[in-house]
């Protein structure tokens, strides 16, 4: 929270440059998309304008070249839409926010994600697991309540009124 505090001007700054160029900005904590129409031409500018702007708000702020990606969308007559990241070839196309991916065609859960959310269910399970062992010489009905009474798969069931057939294109 206090880094978005801290960078409000920032983020005006960046919005006028967006708005300037026709596109469109966001920041989410550390996490920035800048949108601007053109091509590679026109997103070397917006990237370099940010690594600039970012520097004047402290000595330790600043965007890692690793960190950054200039993604260009373009018609494609086989593929309908198509992503070419420019800064890196051999990485994955698609522009990548808040944990999601979009290739031009289609959003979806980034790796990282996907891996963290593993992460966080395995620890849990054995979190709960070791606490259960702690009944030693019990039936595995009884163990079995006590996993299931500590709530892990109310944490990570599937969402309450998510309807997979809805379209996500919005």
């Amino acid at each position: 929270m206090l880094a978005n505090i801290y960078l409000l001007d920032f983020d005006e700054e960046m919005l006028a440059f967006a708005k300037s160029a026709g596109g469109y900005y966001m920041r989410y904590s550390d996490d920035n998309l800048i949108l601007v129409p053109g091509r590679e031409k026109e997103g070397r500018p917006a990237a370099e304008f940010a690594g600039k702007t970012i520097r004047k708000y402290g000595d330790q702020i600043g965007i890692k070249d690793e960190k950054y990606e200039i993604i260009e969308y373009a018609v494609d007559p086989a593929k309908g839409f198509a992503a070419r990241n420019v800064i890196k070839p051999k990485g994955k196309d698609g522009l990548e926010y808040l944990g999601f991916r979009f290739d031009g065609r289609n959003a979806y859960l980034r790796d990282a994600t996907l891996s963290g959310v593993l992460r966080k269910m395995t620890s849990t399970a054995r979190r709960e697991a070791r606490q259960i062992v702690a009944h030693p010489g019990r039936d595995p009905a009884f163990l079995e309540g006590q996993l299931l009474r500590c709530g892990i798969r109310q944490r990570f069931r599937q969402v309450r009124d998510f309807d997979e057939k809805q379209s996500k294109r919005r």
